[in-house]
């Protein structure tokens, strides 16, 4: 995890669960809980915004959280709160060289 502040929003870089951080990144802290807690509260979020937006049915939920398997391989763009609560996010997916589409 790294963090980014401004004046009312953090930006946090969450990389995936089971994937070493590249060096040049500094200083990446390693909390497994924390990480697990702000993937759910992205989920939540995600579910939340879709299922107002009626891109998805109530049924495509698991206890709130938009859960995708994608999820756990890819980094996520958190945008955080005053209160640290996740408002934004965004998914970072990185495939080998010659994947094709």
């Amino acid at each position: 995890m790294r963090l980014v502040a401004s004046a009312s929003r953090t930006l946090l870089l969450l990389a995936p669960s089971q994937r070493s951080v590249p060096a040049h990144f500094g200083q990446p802290q390693a909390d497994p809980r924390r990480h697990k807690n702000l993937l759910d509260e992205m989920q939540m979020l995600r579910g939340r915004l879709y299922l107002e937006d009626g891109a998805i049915k109530p049924w495509q939920l698991s206890e709130g959280r938009h859960c995708l398997d994608i999820d756990q391989g890819s980094w996520h763009l958190l945008v955080l709160n005053q209160a640290g609560r996740v408002c934004g996010c965004m998914r970072y997916r990185e495939y080998a060289a010659g994947t094709r589409f």
